[in-house]
This record gives C-alpha cells, sequence and structure tokens, in this order.
C-alpha cells in the first residue's frame, strides 16, 4: 500500500492506544483471565481500559518473547488489519494532537505546548484540565479522565480555529 510515512506514523499511534487496545482485549474476553488484588477486584479492574490495554501490550510481548518476531507479526496483522481497513480515516482524524502540530509547524515551524491547568477529584477518579498554548496563547482546552485525552480534547478544540488563529500569528 502506498501510504506515507507520516500517515503510518499516525496510523500507528491512533491503533496503540489506551481505547484500542483496551477494545481489543475485551473481544477476546482478556479481562476474565487476569489476576487482580482485592482493591482492583473490588473496584472493578477486569473492566478498566487502562488495565485491559496494558494486558493486551503484555500478551503481545509474552507471544513475542515466547515464539519471536514472525508469531507476533500474525497476530497483530490478524487483530489489527480489519480496524485499518474499516477505520482509516477515523483513526487519522482521531490524532488531534499529531495534526495540530502539523499544521503549526507547517505554518510557523514550531510546535505548540501543552500545560496541566487543573487536576480534580480523587487519585482513583481524577479529571484533567488541559490547555494547548502557542507563543504564549490559548488555542484549546479540554477535560477528561486522563492527561493523554484531555491532551487530546484541547487540539481538537484548537484545530476548530485553527485557520483563523493561523491568519492571526
Amino acid at each position: 500500500h502506498n501510504i506515507k510515512e507520516g500517515e503510518l506514523t499516525r496510523l500507528r499511534s491512533a491503533l496503540v492506544n489506551e481505547r484500542n487496545l483496551a477494545a481489543m482485549a475485551r473481544r477476546i474476553n482478556l479481562g476474565s483471565y487476569l489476576l487482580l488484588g482485592r482493591g482492583e477486584e473490588s473496584s472493578r479492574g477486569r473492566e478498566k481500559s487502562s488495565i485491559l490495554a496494558s494486558a493486551y501490550e503484555a500478551v503481545m510481548g509474552a507471544i513475542f518473547v515466547d515464539s519471536g518476531y514472525d508469531r507476533v507479526e500474525k497476530f497483530v496483522e490478524k487483530h489489527f488489519t480489519p480496524l485499518v481497513r474499516g477505520q482509516r480515516k477515523v483513526l487519522l482524524s482521531g490524532d488531534a494532537k499529531s495534526m495540530l502540530q502539523e499544521r503549526i509547524q507547517a505554518a510557523c515551524n514550531e510546535a505548540p505546548t501543552y500545560t496541566t491547568e487543573k487536576v480534580d477529584g480523587p487519585a482513583h477518579k481524577r479529571l484533567f484540565t488541559v490547555s494547548v498554548l502557542f507563543r504564549g496563547q490559548v488555542l484549546g482546552s479540554g477535560q477528561a479522565r486522563s492527561k493523554k485525552e484531555a491532551e487530546q480534547q484541547a487540539a481538537a478544540a484548537a484545530l476548530e480555529d485553527i485557520e483563523s488563529t493561523l491568519a492571526d500569528l
């Protein structure tokens, strides 16, 4: 397939994120095979995306260590190829941070920065508020349970007005 390097990088980033890895773990019912401590067991750890995504990555690593590159390549192809075929555009558009950085770097040869404005809630239920800035100007903000997701939301908000923002710079 004729895919540019930048597009491949964005596809990889979009595929190998917590949400997609957790969804793949759920498809194979991986949560039911996990050995969890009492705390995670009582707080429904088998359903947590972060735990499922990490476990799925661990399974891929175990296949590699146990059976080698060729075997893990077959596993990855079997599980990831249908996702890429069916959702290539959605996956590429889902990485707002990369898209924002590409747009700003193309126009100004600089990159935006992200700052955590606020963290609310108890340790097990944090809520992050993040802003994306460029040259001291807030371009967008986002709020989510993970810092990464809040950054994506901030970048997506910034992309909504990127043309007028770049014209002002």
